[in-house]
């Protein structure tokens, strides 16, 4: 990572608590994004690892934790991975804190559009929603 870094290929940030944040240059994340399209079972592979990776921060995160807030994006787009699965588990289990950290921004009918979301995809599949206990 230095070696990106010093290259002036990846910019370093400080977040909040002081760790450091890496961030792909936008001609760098596009290169890296239309190589990785060639091999499309790698780029699923990724794509499955990120949501996994997101989904679980946003579950194991408290809603007092301010941190996850510059996860926010990355959050979403695992969202986004889990909903065009049609994975209700994984949709359930992020809802909560993903409704908690668009509450603190405002984004009051971004909310109501996971919402909507999430109500579309358990009606769709009402067999597996059956196990899913919603709070």
């Amino acid at each position: 990572m230095t070696s990106l870094v010093d290259r002036s290929l990846v910019r370093t940030t400080i977040d909040g608590k002081g760790e450091p944040r890496f961030t792909l240059l936008e001609m760098i994340r596009e290169h890296a994004g239309e190589r990785l399209a060639e091999t499309p079972a790698l780029a699923e592979a990724v794509r499955a690892a990120h949501a996994e990776h997101y989904a679980r921060l946003a579950e194991e995160s408290a809603p007092t934790v301010a941190e996850p807030d510059a996860e926010l994006d990355n959050i979403r787009i695992a969202w986004r991975y889990w909903k065009d699965a049609r994975d209700a588990p994984h949709l359930v289990a992020m809802f909560d804190r993903l409704c908690s950290l668009l509450d603190r921004r405002g984004a009051y009918l971004t909310i109501i559009e996971i919402a909507d979301e999430i109500i579309a995809v358990l009606a769709a599949d009402t067999e597996r929603a059956a196990g899913v206990e919603m709070l």
